[in-house]
């Protein structure tokens, strides 16, 4: 693989355990085309784009998938992610929006602590560090939001 494609597939990777976070899927339970339909129906039904705070009129509205909340055309970028197929044996390549403020957040956070998280998670027998080394590693990923403020 070229360097490019690592980087996208980490990328790939750090928005795909955001949105298992924040839908409250553990890495055993991987995100099919089913459990993203359900989420895009509990988006928030704010006036404006959470992000530029500009009102909906014309514009196109878009929901993203870690945050479920709603944005524009200007403030999402669609990103190419893996999810299962309904029958559970495939992975299908799907384009999914996300915010620009998630992006920088997903980009921004920390690929070492998510790894270890989604290691204690499949292997919860194996603690790598001591016990409290799971707040510090979540503390590292959402550091990153603070960084990423317009």
């Amino acid at each position: 693989l070229s360097l490019s494609k690592y980087v996208k597939c980490a990328e790939m990777k750090k928005l795909m355990y955001r949105i298992r976070k924040n839908s409250g899927l553990s890495i055993n339970n991987p995100l099919t085309i089913e459990q993203k339909e359900i989420s895009t129906i509990r988006a928030s039904k704010t006036e404006g784009c959470a992000v530029c705070k500009r009102n909906f009129n014309f514009m196109l509205r878009r929901t993203c998938e870690i945050c479920q909340r709603r944005v524009c055309s200007s403030c999402s970028e669609k990103k190419l992610v893996c999810v299962l197929a309904p029958d559970r044996r495939t992975v299908l390549d799907k384009k999914r929006t996300f915010c620009t403020m998630c992006l920088c957040q997903a980009t921004e956070s920390d690929a070492v602590a998510i790894a270890q998280n989604e290691i204690r998670e499949l292997h919860p027998q194996f603690e790598t560090q001591p016990q409290d080394s799971e707040t510090t590693s979540d503390a590292l990923i959402v550091e990153t939001s603070t960084r990423c403020v317009n």
